[in-house]
């Protein structure tokens, strides 16, 4: 995921563009992610945060993968 969808789906609460409709953050969009106030601590914090959620991820489908007990809550994760 690049910094721009990050930032899409954390800051600007458009999670479902960012990953469906990746073409839009440099499309019409662009100027909403990419502006004078966007510092770089605003677009590693999204991006530090996705890390997480995609660890998160991986370590759930590895789990499912080894039949391992999982958090059955987690699983909307894999989405």
């Amino acid at each position: 995921m690049s910094a721009g969808q990050a930032f899409l789906a954390y800051s600007l609460g458009l999670p479902e563009v960012a990953k469906k409709d990746r073409a839009r953050v440099f499309g019409d969009l662009y100027d909403s992610v990419f502006n004078d106030d966007i510092t770089t601590q605003k677009l590693s914090v999204p991006l530090s945060v996705f890390a997480q959620i995609e660890a998160e991820k991986r370590d759930l489908q590895r789990k499912i993968k080894r039949a391992a007990p999982f958090n059955a809550n987690l699983l909307f994760l894999i989405d």
